[in-house]
């Protein structure tokens, strides 16, 4: 259970993350005001933004991956006996 749990979430945030890389790609491209800050997407305010969102993500990811240990491990071992 626990490998299933975070494989979708790291899956999940990871499809997330090049969805958002794509769409600052684009409004550095086609938003003229971020265009004139950096027209080759080689420009210092282009590298911040995507290291910025990168370091968002790495930190999402690894909440998420807690998260599912601590879920996993608070319904796996709550020694309970049912039925008994």
């Amino acid at each position: 259970m626990f490998g299933l749990l975070t494989g979708k979430r790291v899956d999940g945030l990871t499809a997330l993350y090049l969805n958002v890389f794509v769409l600052i790609v684009q409004a550095f491209l086609k938003v003229p005001l971020l265009n004139a800050l950096a027209p080759t997407q080689t420009e210092p305010p282009f590298l911040i933004t995507q290291v910025v969102v990168l370091a968002i993500f790495v930190v999402l990811s690894v909440l998420g991956v807690w998260a599912a240990t601590s879920l996993t491990r608070s319904t796996t071992h709550t020694g309970s006996k049912i039925g008994v």
